[in-house]
């Protein structure tokens, strides 16, 4: 039903809406057409990966302490405008975050 895979640009997000799943796996399946047939259903490896780490990062307590924001060439703004932009978050724990935002 689409409502937990996102894409932008050539990126896919996936959220799992469901708790006590400690694993999942990934699997790309491609349908090749044929010419005058049924397509070929064409599939990848199932690549797993453990969730800890996803939960260790949303459960984190740590704060932005500042952020930096940047144009998308990748220059520093002083006082972004309405527009896109990456921002750097240097957290309280010293970690770094950096996202892409939208400022209305």
């Amino acid at each position: 039903d689409n409502d937990g895979i996102f894409k932008s640009g050539n990126s896919y997000c996936v959220y799992f809406y469901v708790e006590g799943i400690d694993t999942y796996g990934v699997q790309s399946v491609y349908l090749q057409p044929v010419e005058g047939g049924e397509p070929v259903e064409l599939c990848s490896e199932i690549v797993t990966t453990q969730l800890g780490g996803i939960r260790d990062v949303l459960g984190s307590a740590s704060s932005a302490a500042s952020s930096t924001y940047f144009d998308l060439q990748g220059r520093r703004v002083s006082d972004p405008q309405p527009g896109l932009y990456i921002r750097r978050d240097v957290m309280t724990d010293g970690s770094v975050r950096t996202a892409k935002v939208a400022i209305k």
